[in-house]
């Protein structure tokens, strides 16, 4: 699905782009160990050039650390470049911009067991 020059580009984050496949998979599986990850993007807008499809998504981001840490939530887009090579299509770069970066602070203990908690605050 991805070319073997792939380029992944986090936006505005402390990462800088990264280049090649296997750079870009080894490093989205890092940071991504052990977090539950939701990523939506919605209303994609096409633009077809011959064997270049430039596509820009809506995207929304929910990221949950474990105990103790932060949770995320993005507001953005990104925009990929897709290239058809050998009558396939695969995703060529990607590229994040993010509008609005909501940092929670740590709710494990309310997610784990949101029932108890709505008693408990019923019992206040």
């Amino acid at each position: 699905m991805l070319t073997e020059d792939f380029v992944l580009d986090m936006g505005q984050s402390a990462v800088p782009p990264i280049h090649g496949r296997d750079a870009a998979v080894l490093q989205t599986s890092r940071s991504l160990e052990g977090v539950t990850s939701v990523h939506q993007a919605h209303q994609p807008e096409f633009e077809l050039k011959g064997d270049v499809a430039l596509v820009t998504w809506a995207m929304h981001d929910r990221i949950v650390r474990g105990p103790g840490q932060p949770s995320i939530t993005i507001y953005g887009y990104h925009r990929d470049r897709w290239v058809r090579r050998g009558g396939e299509w695969k995703l060529a770069e990607l590229r994040l911009s993010m509008l609005q970066v909501d940092i929670q602070p740590d709710q494990s203990s309310h997610e784990k067991n949101p029932k108890r908690n709505e008693e408990s605050r019923r019992s206040k």
